[in-house]
């Protein structure tokens, strides 16, 4: 049974992909992709979105853009801990 962190920390991006912009070998239109996005420091990280964003039962969501202060420090530490998990 998985404790409810591990449920916020498993999120899930859904995309649309068409027959004209296949991706991962997926060709036929209205196929739906599925891939798990990367949490950390509880916020989920969207590269292809470029921003994090933190969702919490009860609070307004919050979205911190790479290219912001606040998102080149998140960024710099996410990807010094990706290098350290390889």
């Amino acid at each position: 049974m998985m404790t409810r962190s591990e449920k916020n920390s498993r999120r899930v991006c859904a995309t649309h992909i068409s027959s004209a912009g296949a991706a991962g070998g997926m060709e036929r239109a209205g196929a739906v992709l599925l891939r798990e996005l990367p949490v950390f420091e509880g916020y989920t990280v969207d590269d292809r979105l470029e921003e994090f964003r933190k969702l919490e039962r009860g609070m307004l969501p919050e979205f911190v853009p790479f290219s912001s202060a606040k998102g080149v420090r998140l960024l710099r530490r996410y990807r010094a801990s990706a290098e350290a998990r390889e």
